[in-house]
């Protein structure tokens, strides 16, 4: 399988500093700017504790001030993130359970775009957010379920077929499974 994901993760770069000469994407010129790397914001994902959010806001404001910067950069973020989610996704597909990969449904909202442009889609997202939000039994039942789909997925994705319709099919699966338990 290819790690397209887990490369772009790994590379290693610099995180920078830099001073706005001009306004950019709504930060003012003159401005300094906290420019990340992807695993800079890997691991912050990694630090957001199970059954809690964080939105992608609140993590660049608080990257911003941990290196002492009026923001941080907003496109390149957004860019890691996804970058994190799919290299979660990656070890995922290769048998990783849940709690060995970047917990990605933390940061991104399931009505975002970029939950739109991962390969799960935001259906998953919003799955895994409920089952670390119910009850322990809920959750571990949910967890199970959702790591029986991802190895589903996995071997659908080996064939070449499409990840995310297999995954869609699996999480209305478990939404019916989930209303039955109440």
């Amino acid at each position: 399988m290819e790690n397209k994901w887990r490369t772009m993760l790994a590379k290693k770069k610099q995180a920078k500093v830099v001073v706005l000469e001009k306004d950019f994407a709504g930060i003012k010129a003159g401005s300094k700017l906290y420019v990340a790397t992807p695993k800079v914001i890997d691991e912050y994902i990694r630090g957001v504790p199970s059954g809690q959010v964080r939105t992608i806001e609140r993590l660049r404001n608080e990257l911003a001030r941990k290196n002492r910067c009026t923001a941080t950069c907003p496109v390149s973020t957004a860019i890691f993130v996804r970058i994190s989610a799919e290299a979660a996704l990656e070890e995922l597909a290769e048998g990783k359970s849940l709690n060995e990969v970047a917990p990605f449904w933390r940061v991104i909202d399931p009505d975002s775009k970029l939950a739109n442009r991962l390969t799960v889609g935001p259906e998953w997202v919003a799955a895994q957010r409920a089952a670390e939000g119910d009850g322990s039994a809920a959750r571990k039942c949910n967890m199970l379920e959702l790591e029986a789909a991802l190895a589903e997925s996995k071997a659908d994705l080996e064939a070449g077929k499409f990840v995310k319709e297999t995954a869609v099919q699996h999480l209305r699966r478990l939404a019916k499974i989930n209303k039955n338990d109440q």
